[in-house]
């Protein structure tokens, strides 16, 4: 296989992984909108859409340069259900979404998308609303820097 194949393959593969970590959120708030936050979901049959979206959305950070512990925090986030471990759960959690500051405002591209994903507080107290626009902001973010690398790989 040659090389321009392997990194549309690659590239589309991801950009497929993004997709799937975007309208999970959507698709459980739109079929079971009383849930109080996406972590809900370990009480739901949403939870297998849950946990493959989270695993492979860590797979992506794993590869990502700045992004290994953030994969780390959303590995941890995922096998410690809040049904079980809610305090231990909430923690992870939280330094998970506090934590992603840090790669984008790090990274000398797009930091400005920290302003963008700030503003997910801005749907507080409602937990889903908020998780769900951060996590709208981390999919565009990395979209646009894998496309970024796609097109200048190419």
């Amino acid at each position: 296989m040659d090389k321009n194949k392997l990194l549309k393959i690659k590239f589309f593969l991801k950009i497929k992984i993004i997709l799937l970590a975007l309208l999970t959120p959507v698709i459980v708030y739109v079929f079971n909108s009383d849930l109080e936050s996406l972590s809900a979901c370990w009480r739901d049959d949403y939870k297998y859409l849950f946990i493959v979206s989270n695993l492979l959305t860590s797979l992506i950070f794993l590869i990502t340069p700045k992004w290994r512990v953030s994969a780390i925090f959303l590995i941890l986030l995922t096998f410690t259900p809040v049904t079980k471990f809610q305090i231990t759960h909430n923690i992870i959690a939280i330094t998970f979404f506090i934590y992603n500051v840090y790669p984008i405002i790090t990274f000398k591209r797009y930091n400005y998308f920290f302003l963008f994903y700030f503003l997910s507080l801005f749907w507080l107290p409602n937990l889903f609303l908020t998780e769900i626009h951060a996590i709208s902001v981390l999919c565009l973010y990395h979209t646009i820097i894998i496309s970024k690398i796609y097109f200048l790989k190419r």
